[in-house]
């Protein structure tokens, strides 16, 4: 991971879009878990990869809270990044939390 992180910043920097390219297929097929998501998310927030941001918020929906958090303190993370797993965990919460509601009341 730590080489795909330094060929995305060089080849960023100097505009090689093959290498560039690469980069972004080689983070897209890599099996999201609780332990890379992170890393990923901050690369896709950084270089405005919107399929792969969306990889990554799908993994981290289905994430618990505990480990969220433990992930988010080891990755230096923007804070409309944290803000969209927030805002993304609430939506999640409060969809639950009416088919409950529909549930009790037999709707």
């Amino acid at each position: 991971m730590n080489n795909v992180q330094h060929l995305l910043k060089l080849s960023d920097e100097y505009q090689v879009k093959g290498i560039f390219e690469q980069c972004v297929k080689f983070l897209e097929h890599q099996p999201k878990t609780k332990e890379n998501v992170m890393t990923i998310l901050m690369l896709a927030s950084l270089y405005k990869i919107d399929n792969l941001l969306e990889s990554c918020y799908t993994t981290i929906r289905e994430m618990k809270r505990r480990s969220i958090l433990k992930a988010t303190q080891q990755q230096a993370l923007a804070q409309e990044t944290l803000q969209n797993i927030m805002s993304q965990r609430f939506e999640r919460l409060e969809t639950f939390l009416e088919s409950c509601i529909l549930n009790l009341l037999g709707l």
